[in-house]
């Protein structure tokens, strides 16, 4: 069951109660789980942090032992102006902080 919500992720993160179901799974510590949905939601940590509850995901990823810089690489060489909205957003400021 949890390989199957971790390979669903990125739909799960952008429902209102998925998520939950994502960051359950991430509360898991699980290694393989979470590079599950890491891989999952590669090319979409940006915007998920715009998110209340995507946002939260993003910062577990952040948290997570292994590779983050994989999944979220991309993320961090984002251009000063897309950073700086981000670091902005009240909840995309959480997911700046965190790194």
């Amino acid at each position: 069951m949890l390989l199957t919500w971790s390979h669903n992720a990125l739909c799960l993160s952008n429902d209102a109660s998925g998520n939950f179901v994502v960051q359950h799974v991430l509360k898991l510590y699980d290694l393989r789980c979470t590079h599950n949905v890491g891989v999952n939601l590669r090319g979409h940590c940006f915007e998920l942090s715009f998110k209340k509850y995507g946002s939260y995901i993003v910062e577990k990823l952040l948290e997570a032992e292994g590779r983050w810089e994989l999944w979220l690489g991309s993320f961090w060489s984002a251009t000063g102006d897309r950073l700086m909205r981000l670091a902005r957003n009240e909840f995309g400021s959480f997911v700046v902080s965190r790194h």
